[in-house]
């Protein structure tokens, strides 16, 4: 189950940066405080990324943690 997270949380990054990287460089948005786990997430997969040519800068990690309310609509 973790093996298959993994793939597709890397997939959908990759996807993801795919799309954005044509108009501006990559960004990570982890919904949690700096030093947590999505923060971890997003800094690996990011490196990995950069490392491997996916993309050309490195990828920006922006940590937004969230409340017990929705995430703002302007950040959407």
């Amino acid at each position: 189950m973790t093996n298959r997270f993994f793939k597709a949380l890397a997939t959908s990054a990759a996807i993801t940066v795919g799309v954005a990287s044509a108009a501006s460089a990559a960004e990570c948005i982890a919904p949690a405080n700096p030093g947590g786990g999505w923060d971890f997430t997003c800094r690996q997969i990011g490196k990995i990324m950069y490392d491997i040519g996916a993309v050309d800068k490195p990828v920006q990690v922006t940590n937004m943690p969230v409340r017990a309310a929705a995430w703002p609509s302007t950040q959407l």
